[in-house]
């Protein structure tokens, strides 16, 4: 079993030394090759990459504006139950992928839509986002309710 030294030796090996991670931990850029690699070890970086850097995670502050009351949900703060509801990883296709793939580049068969809870002391928030190669783009609070 490989340790965390040893996966980030063999994740620099990968993609070529290039480092993935930068200031505080946050995923910069994932190469498509690094995904699509047909290597055995794929499989354990992207573990690694997902769960150890910021795949479950919120990668920027959501503000939000409900009922008069503007407030946001913190970067960082940590999903539960995330699911893919269309995309890759998914039977439903992503109904507006061209304008994804338009706005922000990428291949349309990498993208996938996603969704997940949040929880704060007091509420429970419904998140949902677009992501490429782990990185969220049009995250949108769909839902807030009180946490009981």
């Amino acid at each position: 079993m490989l340790g965390e030294a040893g996966i980030d030796a063999l994740l620099g090996m990968v993609t070529g030394g290039i480092s993935l991670a930068g200031k505080g931990g946050k995923v910069l850029k994932y190469a498509d090759d690094v995904l699509s690699t047909k290597n055995r070890n794929v499989d354990i970086i992207d573990d690694y990459i997902y769960n150890k850097i910021d795949g479950r995670t919120l990668q920027r502050k959501l503000d939000y504006s409900i009922g008069g009351e503007d407030s946001f949900v913190p970067e960082g703060a940590s999903f539960k139950n995330i699911k893919t509801i269309a995309g890759n990883g998914s039977e439903n296709p992503i109904r507006d992928i061209n304008r994804l793939v338009n706005t922000y580049g990428g291949k349309a068969e990498n993208w996938k839509k996603q969704v997940g809870l949040i929880e704060s002391d007091k509420y429970k928030f419904d998140v949902h986002w677009y992501e490429y190669n782990l990185i969220q783009y049009e995250v949108k609070l769909k839902g807030r309710s009180a946490r009981k």
